[in-house]
């Protein structure tokens, strides 16, 4: 028999590397709930951890496109604002990390691309309608942009971020940019 002091007492950063691998264990088994319960533990103890932020932005961020798809406009507003809140920490945090820059922007970007898919669907007599919509989106194109940006110029060679700005400046009319990405994205081949 023996004493529990007798036992090892486990380092504060063995125990982080624990709770990652839990988090990392609920991400790949989409236990959504689970993984942020344990950021958010995990956070507790390193809260200037921005890998911790940016799989919590991510988290919220699939939680919030699967909530529009599924027409949860309230969840989704709050999804939504918890995502971009830990994306933003987590660049805060670490100022050129292109992750959370290039998933931040993705998420502004996706949302407009499904709210362009919707508003494809309106009556073409609809006019109001219409331009209500592509007021909507085109705001949350221009809220990309910046982020989007800011990921191409950490990485200017990344071919996902090209693309996305490529059609984000076509849509908002910037040719002469849209073009530039075009240019950019052909010397990659």
């Amino acid at each position: 028999h023996r004493d529990l002091h007798s036992f090892p007492t486990r380092r504060s950063s063995d125990l982080l590397e624990l709770l990652k691998l839990e988090i990392n264990y609920y991400l790949i088994t989409k236990k959504s709930s689970e993984a942020i319960e344990h950021i958010n533990i995990a956070l507790q103890k390193t809260p200037k951890d921005n890998i911790l932020w940016f799989a919590l932005g991510n988290i919220y961020d699939k939680m919030s496109s699967d909530d529009y798809e599924a027409g949860k406009t309230t969840q989704q507003e709050e999804d939504f604002g918890k995502a971009e809140n830990a994306y933003k920490k987590s660049i805060e945090l670490k100022d050129n990390y292109f992750d959370g820059y290039f998933d931040l922007g993705a998420m502004y970007f996706n949302l407009a691309a499904a709210m362009i898919k919707k508003a494809n669907d309106i009556d073409p007599s609809n006019i109001k309608g219409y331009n209500d919509a592509k007021e909507k989106f085109d705001g949350k194109l221009k809220q990309a942009q910046p982020y989007l940006e800011k990921a191409l110029e950490i990485q200017p060679k990344d071919e996902g971020t090209l693309t996305s700005l490529k059609q984000l400046y076509n849509h908002l009319g910037l040719t002469d940019k849209s073009s530039e990405m075009k240019k950019r994205l052909d010397a990659l081949k």
